[in-house]
């Protein structure tokens, strides 16, 4: 689902915020039904009512897309400086959910075939930006052919795994008919406890509880690991759920036209600094 900030959020939240926020008044192409939302995404519970207005991305100009307005977000996003939240997903089982902005441009006839990907720069200020390609890839930021997984529910990009395995070799488990989801959203690896557990302990991790990637430990700073316990799961569900962190690895394609999802891997940090600028 794809929602943004709204002008029409109680002034208390308004003047905590460190973003925009969208203002219907100033828009001659907005409407809204008023139709009540409350999600539940990674950052905490989002409410409001549904609106319809025209988006234009990257030159692209999607027409009457329904969105999300926001009265009400969690604190965790009041600080970051995010304008919104742009939905990628499926529309649900149930068919009751109106097209995403991808889709919309699928059928608008915007983009060239129903696939997005995603890089993410994992290299700082060395390597390229992150890139998101509307359309396609973008070949030269892997350097291997895609492999792919065939998604196996009809509304979440979601896959079978089989093993995790470590640089080295070693196996984690190799139990079959894992569920991995792929979550751009997360910055984090979610799985079992037991797999979760042995992969920190392969590691050299310690356990400690911390809120935070980074806390300190009688006066030391201690890198934590962003593989975590999952602690929620529905029967529906993934067992595991793979974050930024997991996709920085590689280049990310999403077929939505035959439904799977590819990974190719990027280029090294040593071809990056030693090729010709993107």
């Amino acid at each position: 689902m794809t929602w943004v900030p709204s002008i029409h959020a109680p002034s208390k939240y308004r003047k905590m915020h460190m973003y925009k926020r969208y203002d219907d008044k100033i828009s001659r192409t907005h409407s809204t039904n008023k139709k009540h939302f409350d999600v539940i995404d990674n950052s905490g519970r989002v409410t409001g009512y549904f609106s319809q207005d025209s988006f234009t991305i990257a030159g692209l100009k999607i027409k009457n897309q329904s969105f999300g307005e926001a009265l009400f977000e969690p604190d965790l996003f009041w600080r970051t400086k995010n304008d919104g939240i742009l939905g990628l997903g499926f529309n649900n089982v149930d068919g009751d959910e109106e097209p995403s902005v991808f889709d919309n441009m699928v059928s608008q006839g915007l983009v060239e075939a129903p696939v997005f990907s995603i890089y993410l720069n994992r290299y700082g200020s060395s390597g390229p930006d992150s890139v998101f390609t509307l359309g396609g890839t973008n070949p030269d930021y892997f350097e291997e052919d895609f492999i792919f997984a065939d998604l196996t529910v009809p509304h979440r990009w979601q896959f079978k795994i089989d093993r995790v395995q470590l640089s080295s070799g070693d196996s984690i488990f190799s139990k079959s008919g894992y569920q991995a989801v792929l979550d751009s959203s997360s910055s984090f690896i979610a799985g079992p406890f037991e797999e979760t557990r042995t992969i920190n302990l392969q590691l050299g991790g310690k356990s400690f509880r911390s809120r935070n990637g980074l806390t300190k430990l009688k006066g030391q700073d201690i890198c934590a690991s962003r593989i975590l316990e999952m602690g929620w799961r529905k029967n529906d569900e993934a067992d595991w759920v793979l974050g930024m962190n997991f996709m920085r690895a590689y280049c990310t394609q999403f077929d939505k036209g035959n439904h799977r999802i590819g990974f190719a891997k990027t280029y090294s940090y040593e071809d990056i600094i030693t090729r010709e600028p993107l």
